[in-house]
């Protein structure tokens, strides 16, 4: 299919009327990172020793808020004031041949002003709905004709690994096959806290989620989710290895899709995907 980028891209600079989402919480770059993610040095932040795991709760104690992605949290304190420089993104569709296919990108876009800056020398990414529909339909056209600027960094969900303070966005690349939006039908992404006899930490770091929807022409809208991975420790808001030693966490979600039926007389039949990431901090820089 030969479809022209630019001309796409040009449809989503009107904003949407009612868009209250599309608001950019605007914070100023630092340099200093050290207050905001309490990390003692770069070179002790890389040590390789692992940090000892979480304790499990035990049986009837009060366990901790799994909280919903669409909790706003950036900038509404200095622990969750660090602007995201990286998207991890995962473009998924079914084949011809109905297998799926899950692609995985990293995207970042050089600063020009800071190029030997550790910290600054990439770009903020937008956090507003507009832009970030712009940098998902430029990530949905390259993955979709398989082409590699960003090239793939991984496939099917698997040694899926976020070491980043960074967007995570899941675009799916079906016209019937749609992401849950908020608020009708629910949050599209569910973190568990236990699958089958595994138990997982509650989410304490994804959070700023928006709901996407990407043209691929006027009438061909396909749906995504972007929200921003904090890189948290706890719902106290401490830095994953804030002590300077490698702490990883494992999560398991549900991604959430609602898929129409052939006739179009019955209500949409609800989907789960339900792939797993680990975060792994220090968050490195930027």
């Amino acid at each position: 299919m030969s479809l022209l980028v630019n001309n796409l891209i040009e449809r989503l600079d009107s904003p949407r009327n009612g868009d209250a989402q599309g608001a950019s919480l605007e914070m100023p770059a630092t340099k200093d990172l050290s207050a905001l993610f309490e990390v003692p040095s770069p070179s002790k932040a890389r040590t390789s020793a692992k940090a000892a795991a979480l304790p499990t709760l035990p049986v009837g104690s009060v366990a901790p808020v799994n909280d919903d992605i669409f909790t706003p949290k950036f900038g509404t304190s200095p622990e969750y004031s660090y602007a995201p420089r990286m998207i991890y993104f995962y473009y998924i569709a079914v084949n011809d041949s109905g297998s799926l296919r899950v692609s995985h990108y990293e995207y970042h876009e050089d600063d020009p002003d800071y190029p030997d800056d550790p910290v600054l020398k990439w770009k903020e990414i937008p956090r507003n709905r507009p832009d970030l529909e712009k940098i998902c339909l430029k990530l949905a056209m390259n993955a979709r004709s398989r082409a590699s600027t960003p090239p793939e960094s991984g496939r099917n969900f698997k040694r899926v690994r976020w070491s980043h303070v960074s967007y995570i966005m899941a675009f799916f690349d079906e016209p019937h096959w749609n992401l849950r939006r908020k608020p009708s039908d629910g949050s599209c992404v569910l973190f568990l806290t236990r699958k089958g006899s595994t138990d997982f930490i509650p989410n304490h770091s994804f959070y700023d989620a928006l709901d996407l929807e990407v043209p691929f022409s006027p009438t061909d809208i396909r749906s995504a989710v972007a929200f921003i991975n904090h890189l948290k420790r706890d719902d106290e808001g401490t830095t994953l290895g804030a002590d300077g030693v490698t702490e990883t966490q494992d999560f398991q979600f549900n991604l959430m899709l609602s898929v129409n039926f052939e006739d179009g007389t019955s209500s949409p039949m609800d989907i789960i995907i339900d792939p797993g990431g680990t975060n792994q901090g220090p968050p490195i820089e930027p």
